[in-house]
């Protein structure tokens, strides 16, 4: 079975809860891969200007043809989700059946998603089509081969289901289900949820007549790339955690970087962010580790089926991942990560647990537990003020008017809260004064207006001048830096400022150059040309 993910932010949603199904089934008896498209993940990237459907529709293919290579199954199934669905239904990827859960009909219906995503959460439609949001970012050749896309009947198929779909597009012969909870699903992956009931309908539907395999499947290596300046590694270690490590062709490392998730997202970061840094480090001489938390991505947890993500300290994590980076030679570990995984890579080095060095990007420093979640999301709610936006395509003299009020208000209230500081914010501040003397180094970077720089604010005063008055500690506030790192722009920023926290003069800027599939290590390459998503790639039957 190959299991073909959403892209974007969906694919991020469901990469945990694909995770986790995938294993499932691995218990059932399958065979089951998952991997990550060109330009998603783990995966290498694609140039900017190429058609990304179509490298979409040629790594399915690939995926297939390694599942039928390297296991010898006689019955191929490949399940879709969202935009995965749609890809499967395009493809012709020679599977036997097909399982497609909500898919779109049509590319079009797709793009008028993205583009209304777009305009509410603060992405772009460029004037050649080029669509971005969430770290999504469609070609404008993508966007011509979607708006022709019309998904064909299934009636060519041995066998096909189609589930949270009333279309009758997809021909008489294949089955329907419903797949109630779907919604959920795609909620923000440290909060969505698991759809247990549909899933195991699905499996069940799939396992009618499955033949036991006679003998296992040979073992896979673990998953790697190789570029010219750089190899990684998918890695197992401590506790059931899972990472990549990203290493320098040019020496052995002396300094090292390990980045934990933001969010409940998974390691790759959004719009594949950590990938990217990492890559971009180990190309300067610096190994680079990015991980998985406990409960987070493909990491086990202690307990349940994912963790909170700020409430579940990672100092554990953080010291299992460095004895990776020392056993390859690395003597000087910085800890790093956006949002949630800033503030748990601040909180290592405050603990005085043997980390003395961190970078954080858009980090909230201060958790009070009963806070939820939503109050420091990365997502850009529609505010009132902002109809006249999108209905008019402009600003209207009005909404200038209360957002600068709100502006005004909003400032005042967070000075007044920075002189009266609660005891979750005086914890931190004799924390991080004692981190001070002690000689730490931290760098706290903020995107100017970012919702996280309200707890900068609010708990260190304007423009956080209480942590810059510390020793050891800078602030810096860049203009147009999204919260995610979404942009390219943005990632090029954020590298910019670790290269120079590192003392590290090389490649600030995160490649956006494909790496030619010829160049991958033929014994290690992934299906697609990336690296699958799973550790190991093929998840085999547990018997």
């Amino acid at each position: 079975m190959v299991i073909c993910a959403p892209v974007g932010r969906e694919g991020r949603c469901a990469y945990r809860p694909l995770w986790r199904w995938a294993g499932e089934l691995a218990g059932q008896g399958l065979q089951v891969l998952r991997y990550d498209h060109l330009g998603e993940g783990d995966s290498v990237d694609v140039d900017p200007a190429a058609d990304q459907w179509q490298a979409w529709l040629r790594g399915l293919g690939q995926a297939t043809a390694f599942c039928r290579e390297r296991t010898g199954a006689r019955r191929l199934v490949v399940v879709g989700l969202r935009a995965g669905a749609t890809l499967a239904a395009a493809a012709d990827a020679g599977a036997d059946e097909l399982v497609l859960i909500a898919p779109f009909e049509t590319g079009a219906a797709w793009l008028n998603e993205l583009r209304l995503a777009a305009r509410v959460k603060g992405g772009a439609i460029h004037s050649d089509g080029a669509v971005e949001v969430d770290g999504l970012h469609l070609s404008s050749a993508t966007v011509t081969s979607l708006e022709a896309l019309r998904l064909p009947a299934l009636d060519g198929v041995g066998r096909a289901l189609v589930a949270g779909s009333k279309s009758a597009r997809f021909g008489q012969a294949a089955e329907r289900a419903p797949f109630p909870g779907l919604n959920k699903l795609f909620k923000d992956a440290h909060v969505n949820e698991f759809p247990q009931g549909p899933l195991d309908r699905i499996a069940g539907w799939i396992l009618q007549g499955a033949a036991q395999a006679s003998r296992p499947p040979p073992p896979l290596a673990a998953a790697a790339l190789t570029a010219d300046d750089w190899t990684e590694t998918t890695v197992a270690f401590g506790p059931g955690l899972r990472g990549v490590v990203c290493l320098p062709r040019l020496g052995p490392p002396r300094q090292g970087v390990i980045f934990g998730n933001t969010g409940g997202d998974p390691r790759a970061g959004i719009g594949s962010f950590g990938a990217r840094a990492c890559r971009a480090l180990a190309s300067s001489g610096v190994a680079a580790l990015r991980i998985d938390f406990a409960g987070v991505g493909e990491s086990e947890a202690e307990t349940g089926w994912r963790s909170h993500v700020y409430e579940t300290s990672r100092l554990g994590d953080f010291k299992d991942a460095a004895a990776v980076l020392r056993a390859h030679g690395v003597e000087e570990v910085t800890l790093a990560g956006v949002c949630t995984g800033g503030y748990h890579a601040v909180h290592a080095v405050l603990a005085g647990a043997g980390f003395d060095k961190a970078v954080a990007f858009n980090a909230w420093l201060v958790w009070r537990s009963g806070d939820r979640l939503e109050s420091t999301e990365h997502r850009a709610a529609l505010r009132p003020e902002d109809m006249p936006l999108i209905a008019q395509g402009g600003a209207s003299l009005r909404a200038r008017f209360m957002r600068m009020t709100a502006g005004m208000q909003q400032a005042l209230r967070l000075s007044w809260k920075a002189m009266r500081p609660d005891a979750s914010a005086v914890g931190v501040r004799r924390a991080v004064a004692e981190a001070s003397r002690r000689g730490v180094q931290i760098r706290l970077v903020f995107g100017r207006g970012d919702v996280s720089t309200r707890g900068l604010h609010a708990d260190f005063h304007r423009r956080g001048r209480w942590l810059t008055r510390r020793p050891g500690l800078s602030v810096s506030l860049i203009r147009g830096l999204d919260h995610a790192l979404f942009s390219r722009e943005s990632q090029a920023a954020a590298c910019a400022e670790l290269f120079e926290f590192l003392g590290v003069a090389g490649k600030a800027r995160p490649s956006a150059e494909p790496l030619d599939l010829p160049d991958l290590e033929p014994a290690a390459r992934a299906p697609g040309g990336g690296m699958s998503a799973g550790l190991p790639a093929l998840t085999a039957p547990l018997r």
